[in-house]
């Protein structure tokens, strides 16, 4: 007789398959967790933003502070402060949304959403040979090839964002690429 594993040990795998499913076929989309030290950039469809009145109106809605629309030109002008360097952190000390009536968690959901942003990941690269590296840092050495991401990294290793960042920055051999 064949014997099935209980019910709750195959819950988190139908559920993760079914997920995937629904990403998939676009019944749900999957966005970042929202940080201030994330880092962004506008995509062309910036455009459609531009141009269409109703999907200003939308997005005014969607963004704005209870009780208050903001002005599109302040979301448009948030939405091109994004660039690569600029964390949300510096575009909220640089123009205080709060003051334009504008949620920027919102701002940066809504814009991730519809295909107007999208989010910049930190890859480190090592320059110089692993003969120069700091031995304390030799584990990560094997990450920093340009195809792991600082989440990545932190996620496999257990290194805080903010630890990570102070090993690759005390490493001269190793720069960081935007991509």
């Amino acid at each position: 007789m064949i014997r099935r594993p209980p019910r709750s040990t195959l819950f988190p795998y139908t559920t993760l398959f079914r997920s995937q499913n629904m990403v998939y076929y676009g019944v749900v989309t999957l966005i970042p967790i929202f940080q201030y030290s994330n880092v962004y950039t506008v995509t062309p469809n910036i455009q459609q933003l531009a141009e269409d009145k109703s999907l200003q109106e939308e997005c005014l809605k969607y963004i704005g502070r209870p009780g208050n629309l903001p002005n599109f030109r302040d979301v448009f002008t948030l939405y091109c402060g994004l660039a690569p360097g600029t964390t949300v952190r510096d575009l909220c000390i640089r123009f205080n949304p709060h003051t334009m009536h504008v949620d920027e968690r919102k701002l940066i959901q809504f814009g991730i959403i519809k295909g107007y942003i999208r989010r910049l990941h930190k890859y480190p690269i090592r320059l110089m040979s692993d003969a120069l590296t700091n031995k304390k840092y030799k584990t990560l050495s094997k990450y920093f090839n340009g195809l792991h991401s600082y989440d990545e990294i932190c996620c496999k290793t257990g290194l805080r964002h903010h630890e990570l960042e102070e090993r690759v920055e005390s490493d001269p051999g190793v720069v960081v690429c935007w991509k």
